[in-house]
Order: C-alpha cells, then structure tokens, then sequence
C-alpha cells in the first residue's frame, strides 16, 4: 500500500517518556521511512518539555481542542506552527479541555 491513515481515536496512548506524566503520546514512526510523528494529548494545564531538535524540523497542527505552542527564545505563540532545527519549542494545553496535536 502506498499510503497510511492515521486515526487518533484508533491509536493506542502511552505517557510519555519524561516532563509531565499527565501527557500520552501515540508513535506514528513505525509506518514512516523519512521522518517521525506523533500525536500528543495534553490535558487542560499542561505544558510539554520545552525541546531543542538539532537534526530535524518539526511541524505541529492541533487536531482537537485548543493548544499553544511557544515558539522561539523569547518565547511566541501559535496554534499551528513548521519549525525549524535549532529553534526552541514547548507545546501547551491552555485550555479547560483537552487538546490533541500532532
């Protein structure tokens, strides 16, 4: 098959790694040859690790409810971002329910 769907009602949940156990995450790298994806859920109050990625760029878009990303040093936000190795990011659920992104 030359192509995969991703849905996230469909996808099995883990916490994440490090920073706030309060986030899950779904892998979505083991079906890609080129780059890697997840989706995160944040609850409401969560902030992700704020992250430097050196090798890759990064795209995030919100799939459901409402989400920050903080962007740069100092920090701006936005709910849909591309960005690029070398940049900061933090992604963050400011919102009274919880966001999905990817």
């Amino acid at each position: 098959m030359g192509y995969t769907i991703f849905r996230p009602d469909e996808r099995e949940f883990q916490a994440a790694q490090r920073g706030d156990q309060r986030r899950s995450l779904a892998p979505l790298s083991e079906a890609l040859h080129n780059m890697r994806a997840n989706i995160w859920r944040l609850p409401p109050g969560v902030r992700g690790s704020r992250h430097l990625e050196h090798a890759q760029e990064e795209l995030f878009v919100v799939l459901e409810g409402t989400a920050t990303l903080l962007l740069g040093d100092p920090s701006e936000s936005s709910s849909h971002a591309a960005r690029s190795p070398s940049s900061r990011s933090r992604p963050a659920c400011n919102s009274a329910t919880r966001a999905t992104l990817r």
